[in-house]
């Protein structure tokens, strides 16, 4: 492939501070960052889907254990109630998706005491939603008024200069040799969601490898004709997060 570095195909890149472009999110991720370093910080992130939340709590994670200490990552959609005493022994845990428990009384009782005891043994905690606290459909008054003390952060979707850099960050990260005009085909020609841009990239990668080419214009439109242009349409944002 004419010199060109290949990709590690095993999977993404691991989630840390150094491969995330913040763009206009930068105060948010100086935020995240300093959390990580911060013994009792205590950081709530709304964020919709696609705007990097979940990126920054593996980060703040990753970056604890980097410094010698304990941390644990969990999207709480993919755990069960009784999994939250795990954190207790944690000096930083990341709860992705706190609005998963939503609803749901245990969940919401077990989510309340662990914070209480979390904040009275100075251990770090950093949560996520796509809405502000009172916002995220809990009943318990109390769990609510816990979130809600948090220092509280929202991140934005990156516009279209920034979802370039972001592309370029990812491109070098796996040692992907792309132009610039092949990214702002791909920006054009699909939903402009870092997500979806970042599947693009990697897809066009894993052809460009198995086919033993170089990524070009002509490639992407090769391997995306079949596929209809993905309308850029604005996903509904959370009531107060404007």
């Amino acid at each position: 492939m004419g010199g060109q570095r290949i990709l590690d195909l095993d999977g993404p890149p691991v989630a840390i501070f150094d491969n995330f472009h913040p763009g206009a999110n930068r105060p948010v991720f100086d935020a995240l960052r300093g959390a990580a370093a911060e013994r009792g910080a205590q950081v709530y992130l709304a964020g919709e889907a696609g705007s990097g939340r979940s990126h920054l709590l593996r980060a703040a994670a990753a970056a604890r254990r980097e410094a010698g200490g304990t941390a644990l990552y969990a999207e709480l959609g993919t755990v069960e109630p009784q999994w939250i005493e795990h954190c207790e022994t944690m000096s930083l845990v990341a709860l992705d998706d706190v609005d998963a428990w939503a609803g749901r009384a245990g969940a919401e009782e077990a989510l309340f005491h662990t914070l209480n005891r979390m904040r009275a043994s100075g251990a770090t905690v950093l949560a996520s939603a796509r809405c502000r606290p009172p916002e995220c459909g809990f009943r318990l008054p109390d769990l609510i008024s816990r979130l809600a003390s948090f220092s509280q952060h929202r991140l934005r979707l990156l516009g279209d200069d920034d979802l370039l850099a972001a592309l370029r960050l990812r491109a070098a990260t796996r040692g992907i040799r792309i132009g610039d005009e092949v990214l702002h085909w791909l920006l054009g020609r699909h939903q402009r969601r870092l997500p979806a841009l970042i599947a693009a990239l990697d897809h066009l990668q894993t052809t460009a490898y198995a086919q033993k080419r170089r990524i070009t214009t002509a490639l992407a439109r090769e391997v995306f004709a079949a596929t209809p242009a993905a309308a850029a349409h604005e996903m509904p944002q959370c009531s107060g997060l404007k």
